[in-house]
């Protein structure tokens, strides 16, 4: 905020690559299948978690 306050912005900031990255979902109702879906178009390996026991899917 201090940045944003001065008006002073970090131009050369690290960038990291998605692809091969781990992703945790919590919640794998209609929003965390999504967000599964377009982690998985990037690379990543996703991993969601649930109240409820479901069948493991393929990523």
């Amino acid at each position: 905020r201090d940045q944003q306050k001065n008006h002073a912005w970090i131009k050369n900031r690290q960038v990291r690559e998605l692809a091969g990255s781990r992703v945790l979902i919590v919640g794998c109702g209609s929003v965390g299948t999504e967000c599964a879906k377009r982690f998985k178009a990037f690379g990543c390996r996703i991993t969601g978690v649930d109240r409820l026991a479901i069948e493991a899917g393929n990523g």
